[in-house]
């Protein structure tokens, strides 16, 4: 069930920065919100409207007299719940981070591949035996300032395109690429700490908050739906109803609406078909890319490593892949707050959306490859199911990975 979370008013998602007496006095909101905003904001509207409100979490009986339902999980287990998203949504299309391995020219009217390039001999201080570089004929990066988006029906043709060898692809059509400014805007509050006994402001307690304003028309679009098998649909009848149309999204109750999309009205962008991963494939090797719309998390730091080898791991697949190369941004830092534990959760390092990988698999789990188009692939199960680690697969030129 895909729906829609339009903000009602602004967005705050506090980023990892410790923030408090004695720390930080400024605070910026993540933005676009991470999976675990929005599949909190689901989960909690679920407890409420179901009529779960308890006490102390995970009790026997509700508050009501309801027992508490297995199916709800907890603060270390999504239960029966999965999500995959959020995007943004704008324009009648989706929108997702400009991939890292496609350079966007100043005209923003065309993006063009990096090269994917074997590391000479004895000098391989990578990881991976190939890197990306510079296409021929172009010099430096464009100066291009701030985040873009892609559009979700031209990132299918980027999918869908064999890529690592100076490719281009037209991106001049309105509604190609978009700034980060023409989808939202920062606004900084100033707040003052309240005595909780006088009601009165605390001394030295002044503290400011960036808060996020999407412009008009823009949503969040997510797939909520229950694990495969599962018989418990109360979290999907409760939206389907009518009976959850508010949620809170994020930091201080934000409020947000939340609509139903027709089952037949939208899909996640499309990827290569069988026939064209299958071009890809020499020697009883496929070569493949995976793009991350959403962060994704790895026990193994930036790559994902199991032991001496490589897997991609998804709630039904584990995939045996050859890591060939990558384009990586930096670090996404995600903490947040254990309601279950009534403490801060650790700072976890993830991937961020917009990474690129080049694998290449055996011709024989072709079928496994193409199915991890659109799901959620990463080492920890909790995360996942919130929607972390959304992938989609491309095709790639495998002529570059020919010596």
């Amino acid at each position: 069930m895909f729906v829609d979370i339009t903000p009602l008013d602004t967005v705050f998602v506090r980023d990892s920065r410790r923030f408090g007496t004695n720390e930080g006095h400024a605070v910026d909101s993540i933005f676009p919100p991470t999976p675990s905003v929005c599949f909190g904001a689901w989960r909690g509207a679920v407890l409420m409207s179901g009529g779960y409100k308890v006490c102390k979490w995970g009790g026997e009986k509700t508050s009501n007299g309801k027992e508490w339902p297995t199916w709800f999980g907890s603060g270390k287990d999504a239960g029966s719940f999965r999500q995959k998203g959020p995007a943004i949504f704008y324009n009648d299309d989706t929108l997702f981070p400009l991939p890292f391995d496609a350079i966007l020219n100043k005209d923003f009217n065309r993006i063009r591949s990096f090269s994917v390039t074997g590391v000479p001999e004895g000098e391989n201080s990578l990881p991976t035996p190939y890197y990306l570089r510079l296409p021929p004929g172009l010099g430096r990066l464009p100066k291009v300032k701030g985040l873009h988006l892609i559009s979700g029906t031209k990132l299918s043709e980027y999918l869908g395109m064999p890529w690592g060898d100076g490719e281009a692809l037209d991106t001049s059509e309105k509604g190609d690429i978009f700034s980060a400014s023409e989808i939202w805007s920062s606004e900084r509050r100033i707040n003052v700490g309240i005595d909780p006994v006088t009601y009165a402001g605390e001394e030295g307690k002044l503290f400011s908050l960036g808060h996020i304003r999407t412009c008009p028309g823009v949503s969040f679009r997510c797939d909520w739906n229950v694990k495969p098998g599962n018989d418990q649909e109360e979290p999907i009848d409760l939206v389907k109803t009518g009976k959850i149309k508010i949620i809170n999204l994020g930091g201080e109750k934000r409020p947000a609406r939340v609509g139903v999309i027709g089952p037949s009205s939208f899909n996640w962008p499309g990827g290569p078909a069988k026939s064209e991963l299958g071009a890809c494939t020499r020697d009883g090797k496929t070569c493949f890319r995976i793009y991350f719309a959403t962060p994704a998390y790895f026990e193994g730091g930036w790559e994902p490593v199991q032991g001496d080898r490589h897997i991609l791991k998804t709630e039904e697949l584990e995939v045996p892949v050859e890591l060939l190369a990558a384009a990586v941004g930096k670090p996404f830092s995600l903490g947040g707050y254990n309601i279950e534990a009534q403490g801060e959760r650790p700072i976890r390092k993830f991937v961020p959306a917009g990474s690129v990988f080049y694998f290449q698999g055996e011709a024989e789990h072709l079928d496994d490859i193409i199915k991890l188009h659109a799901s959620a692939i990463g080492d920890n199960e909790f995360l996942r199911n919130q929607g972390f680690g959304l992938a989609f697969a491309g095709a790639c030129n495998p002529d570059i990975f020919s010596s």
